[in-house]
């Protein structure tokens, strides 16, 4: 591989005055590689030809230190195999450096909410509850989601599994913990819509834990029986 850059350049000087030290037997010290990375600048390309070069000549050590290539033991035969396994460290150190300089990281393309929420269907309003549905944009990013189900009765509260909060995906909640709950609500416990309309999803949890009804866990689906109810920041 070429390595005909002014930071190739300097790499391979550094390799030869840490052999000529290992050789005569001198102090040896490795180089602070990330310090001329900072310095020179080089592209993440002209990284990865590097650490590919560096890689081939780390193998060439390996095949001395081990002997499965008789040719590389006599090229290196002016190093003992202490020295050999010295310099394999110091290739392999140069190699973790330039393999996690050269690591390209993408930019994740941001997507309009309004396009993903199109398929989205759910209840917009419900005359029977009196009850109306937020604008499902507002689920992205969100801490905390409540959903209805007016066929089933049952009330969902969806609690985020990380920082970057809930997504939708389809007709599916993504992102929610195993700490969301769902409850089912009987006639008798109607009242609970007036309570939670406000507060943390703290206090919406403390709502629903005190009905009388077993916790389920929430499958994530919205459908057009489901109305949104809030959305919660924290």
């Amino acid at each position: 591989m070429k390595t005909e850059t002014e930071f190739g350049y300097t790499l391979e000087r550094f390799l030869d005055d840490y052999m000529g030290n290992l050789s005569k037997g001198g102090s040896v010290r490795k180089p602070n590689f990330e310090s001329a990375i900072k310095s020179y600048k080089p592209t993440k390309r002209e990284i990865k030809i590097l650490k590919e070069h560096f890689q081939e000549v780390r193998n060439e050590i390996c095949g001395a230190i081990n002997k499965t290539d008789m040719d590389l033991v006599e090229g290196y035969s002016f190093l003992s195999t202490t020295k050999l396994k010295k310099l394999n460290g110091y290739l392999e150190s140069l190699i973790e450096v330039l393999e996690s300089k050269s690591k390209i990281t993408r930019r994740k393309r941001k997507v309009d909410p309004n396009k993903l929420v199109k398929s989205v269907q759910y209840m917009t309003e419900s005359k029977e509850f009196e009850l109306e549905s937020v604008n499902p944009v507002g689920i992205f990013g969100a801490k905390g989601l409540l959903c209805f189900n007016t066929k089933t009765k049952k009330l969902t509260l969806f609690e985020a599994k990380t920082s970057e909060g809930l997504s939708i995906k389809g007709t599916t909640v993504q992102g929610f913990s195993e700490d969301s709950i769902t409850k089912t609500i009987r006639k008798n416990n109607y009242n609970i819509f007036s309570l939670i309309t406000e507060g943390r999803i703290v206090h919406t949890k403390g709502v629903m834990t005190k009905v009388k009804t077993k916790n389920s866990t929430p499958t994530g689906r919205i459908n057009k029986d489901t109305l949104i109810l809030r959305t919660y920041l924290q």
